[in-house]
């Protein structure tokens, strides 16, 4: 489903770009020196008009025709080309439709200098809007890796360079102290500090070494690496960010939609009340003149201009732009806008327990030994096997008994059993580390090692025991630690209007309850598996109306995340499965990214909401001016465009 939405948004895309690409057919050169030209041209009629005087300086004077002509001539074609196109093509009322009105009405009665102001004011409103999507282009091409195209490849011991393209998954790529990473891989040989700020937002380094993922785009310092290539350009990680935003800017929000229906409503009103206006004013008029015509005309055409709703269609989408912006640089990636906006109105959240507000790794708790066996002895027994081993529990027991344990011997065989643990052999030692289950081969459990297992079981931790050929030597126990920002980041969520927290678990209910207490949970589930998951965000989506957001990172918190009105996965550190399940990504490994990703979502609303109410206000009073006479068209058309800036200034203010 997501995928032919993106689908959609790409033919939208395509279509858009060569309606682009037409509409340049009907200018005679860029909004850029176009806008300069015409004001140029517009200088000189205005000098022209103050030097000669309103009488001479009017029609059919050459001067007055041809200057004004040719600045009709040089903008009107593009704005009637727009406004035909989304009028009859797409079926939408716009602006352009409101100014191709005025221009050919004041031209028609040859108001020519006011017509040429009007070119003026669209061509402003057509280059700013250019420029806004430029500089969209520019901030989503900073996501691009700046480093060279050729690699150092190590191939049969030694380093050669290639080009990137050439590189294949698996390969071993050097990369030197100073150097940019240009793949997606995990760190071979070496070690190096590491700073993802393209990636995360933090410009900090962070240690690196063997078995650490690297993304492209990280920059190397005080080091060198060597990295086994797992993906390489437009499958990266950085190139996704890149892509995702592009994507992001391209879905409207659901205010951008009520925005472009109140706009439709109001473009039919405004040329109403305009011509409402002008039918007053002239037949109120004393002699009914052609100056009296043109007096009433020239006030309808400041309020439509001045009514123009083009600060309420810049209020939204300015705001939206910034907002991904600015969340894709604090390492917080939103699918769309729209999903930016719908963070801000959720009030429930659920949160995955593992990997989500502990650390991904978990750490040892206790070391144990049975029978008067010390805790030395278990953990040398232990590590005679684990320090061969590549799972992740027996890396944890490796490096929690370096510098605790000297050099143990080499194993002359070595097994290991698939969810279990692993058995190493040397002459008549017999060493066996794992799961209860592995261990139950005519040996006695004792009631201390049977206490011991029940005990760790109540405080959430899991267990391996420790064997030789008789008897169960002792047990470790490891704990998943709690992430050191987790607490404090569930209390500022609070305060942020998240009513409702509730933890998943897989742990039981002992283990689950103190956790959930410390984390200042509303409530908790313990003994989840993924169904009770995704049935606990059905539930909590049939008792709230402001949405259910659900934060995990595993295969199985899939499920929920792509049922939750927002899923959000921790990305970078997540499984691939759990990120494609999910709106929102949090790329850097820690939940500061959680807390942005609503304080941004949060702030868009508001400056949405403000935006909307300056918009309104300000246009509001311009039209009332306007109808009173108070203003003439270039003051009107000047305060109209002190809106849009006033509004773009605003959404400025939201990004700091």
């Amino acid at each position: 489903m997501n995928a032919a939405a993106d689908n959609d948004q790409d033919q939208s895309r395509l279509s858009k770009a060569a309606d682009e690409h037409a509409a340049r057919r009907f200018e005679i050169m860029g909004p850029r020196p176009r806008l300069l030209v015409v004001l140029a041209l517009l200088l000189v009629s205005g000098g022209m008009y103050f030097m000669l005087g309103s009488e001479k300086y009017a029609w059919p004077a050459l001067y007055y025709i041809g200057i004004n002509g040719l600045i009709i001539l040089l903008g009107f074609p593009p704005i009637l080309y727009r406004a035909l196109r989304q009028t009859f093509g797409e079926g939408r009322l716009t602006t352009d439709l409101l100014m191709a009105v005025v221009i050919v009405s004041a031209a028609a009665t040859t108001l020519l200098l006011e017509a040429a102001l009007i070119v003026l004011i669209a061509t402003v409103s057509e280059f700013l809007e250019r420029a806004a999507h430029s500089k969209i282009g520019r901030e989503t091409e900073s996501f691009a890796i700046p480093g060279t195209k050729t690699v150092h490849l190590r191939r049969e011991g030694d380093t050669i360079d290639v080009p990137l393209d050439e590189v294949k998954v698996g390969q071993v790529l050097v990369v030197n102290d100073g150097e940019t990473m240009p793949v997606d891989g995990v760190i071979t040989f070496g070690n190096a500090q590491v700073s993802e700020a393209a990636i995360t937002g933090e410009s900090s380094f962070s240690p690196k070494a063997e078995g650490d993922k690297v993304f492209a785009g990280s920059v190397i310092q005080h080091g060198f690496i060597e990295v086994r290539m797992e993906k390489r350009g437009d499958k990266t990680l950085l190139a996704q960010v890149e892509q995702s935003v592009r994507k992001a800017t391209r879905i409207r929000t659901d205010t951008e939609i009520l925005v472009d229906r109140i706009t439709a409503v109001l473009i039919p009103l405004i040329l109403a009340a305009g011509l409402a206006i002008f039918i007053f004013y002239y037949l109120t008029s004393a002699d009914k003149t052609a100056d009296d015509l043109r007096n009433a005309l020239r006030i309808a055409m400041t309020v439509v201009v001045v009514a123009s709703p083009a600060a309420l269609v810049l209020a939204a989408p300015t705001a939206v732009w910034v907002g991904l912006r600015r969340a894709a640089h604090r390492g917080v990636l939103f699918r769309n806008g729209k999903i930016l906006e719908q963070l801000a109105r959720i009030r429930t959240l659920l949160i995955d327990k593992t990997g989500t507000l502990t650390v991904a790794r978990p750490t040892v708790a206790e070391v144990c030994g049975f029978g008067g066996v010390t805790e030395q002895e278990v953990l040398e027994a232990a590590l005679f096997v684990e320090r061969h081993s590549d799972h992740p529990l027996a890396e944890t027991i490796a490096a929690y008994g370096e510098g605790k344990v000297g050099p143990t011997e080499k194993p002359e065989k070595f097994f290991e059993f698939e969810g279990g643990g692993a058995c190493g052999i040397t002459g008549d030692r017999h060493i066996k580390v794992g799961a209860m289950w592995l261990m139950e081969d005519g040996r006695e459990f004792s009631e201390e090692t049977l206490k011991w297992i029940e005990d760790s079981k109540n405080k959430g931790r899991t267990c391996v025991l420790v064997c030789d050929k008789t008897r169960v030597l002792g047990g470790i126990s490891f704990e998943d630690a709690i992430r050191p920002e987790a607490k404090g980041v569930m209390e500022r969520l609070r305060k942020l209007g998240i009513k409702k927290m509730v933890m998943l678990t897989g742990d039981n209910a002992k283990a689950a309850h103190q956790i959930a207490v410390d984390m200042g949970m509303n409530e908790y589930v313990a003994e989840c598996m993924p169904d009770t998951k995704l049935h606990r965000v059905k539930k909590e989506q049939n008792m709230t109306s402001g949405g259910v957001a659900m934060v995990g990172d595993g295969i199985n918190d899939a499920p929920a995340l792509a049922k939750a009105d927002v899923g959000i996965s921790m990305g970078a550190m997540g499984t691939d499965l759990a990120v494609a399940a999910s709106q929102v990504t949090l790329l850097r490994d820690d939940l500061e990214g959680l807390y942005d990703a609503f304080a941004v979502s949060r702030r868009l609303v508001t400056s949405i909401s403000v935006n909307i109410v300056i918009a309104i206000v300000l246009g509001l009073a311009l039209v009332v001016l306007a109808a009173m006479g108070q203003i003439n068209l270039l003051q009107g058309a000047i305060l109209q465009q002190l809106i849009a800036l006033i509004i773009t200034i605003n959404a400025g203010l939201f990004a700091r």
